[in-house]
């Protein structure tokens, strides 16, 4: 029975002090926030254009493929350079050689497809529609994908930030109203991730007569999450 009594004594004595602690503003009872998510954007015109451009070559010799493949490249490439795009922002990407096998009973031969791809990168974007008929007219014959964008994101990141928050705090005041509580200091603070990327706002298409190129401008997102104390 003593031995009861001094367990239950003790177990009072380590409870009280962190209930006092609790009462005296120690760590915050997550069950009295209020957490929110807050979108906020930022629109600016695209400075940049990515581009992929890739050779391809089909031959029985699938040496006579690859010299052909890399001759024909590295002609796109110079008219590339000559129509102002820097030497340091063309890159290889992609180099590919796959044998294509005729059916069973053909008697055609083995053929083989070599594809050397580069991705480049336009900073002009007035030379855009010069670069890629330059880059057709010495034997490009494969696009695979074409973009534009931002080179530096962060004013439009920063804004957008900004309105994100600002976004948060005025759903929660709403919610905390609809409670019938007050919204207290800011608790915590973390930015989801995933979402500051550029948004829609660009057109490609090409034509026998040229390439014709809008570049429109791009939108940047930004989602905050913040937890709100509630004061009752």
């Amino acid at each position: 029975m003593k031995r009861s009594g001094m367990v239950l004594l003790i177990t009072l004595l380590l409870v009280l002090p962190m209930s006092m602690a609790s009462a005296q503003g120690g760590a915050p009872n997550l069950f009295d926030t209020i957490t929110v998510v807050g979108t906020g954007s930022a629109s600016g015109s695209p400075d940049i254009a990515n581009i992929d451009i890739g050779v391809e070559t089909l031959n029985q010799d699938v040496g006579e493929a690859f010299s052909q493949t890399n001759t024909t490249l590295e002609a796109v490439i110079s008219a590339m350079t000559e129509a102002g795009v820097a030497r340091e922002n063309i890159r290889t990407t992609g180099l590919n050689i796959h044998s294509q096998q005729p059916p069973i009973e053909s008697e055609q031969p083995v053929e083989y497809r070599v594809t050397n791809q580069v991705h480049v990168i336009v900073r002009d974007l007035s030379s855009i529609e010069q670069v890629i008929n330059a880059a057709v007219d010495a034997g490009a014959n494969h696009i695979f994908g074409f973009n534009l964008g931002i080179d530096d994101r962060t004013t439009l990141e920063n804004e957008a930030r900004a309105t994100a928050v600002e976004n948060a705090q005025q759903k929660a005041e709403q919610t905390a109203a609809l409670l019938g509580v007050e919204v207290g200091e800011v608790l915590i603070v973390s930015e989801v991730q995933g979402n500051a990327a550029p948004l829609g706002g660009q057109n490609f298409a090409a034509n026998t007569g040229g390439t014709v190129i809008e570049t429109g401008e791009l939108t940047v997102q930004v989602q905050m999450s913040l937890t709100y104390r509630i004061v009752r």
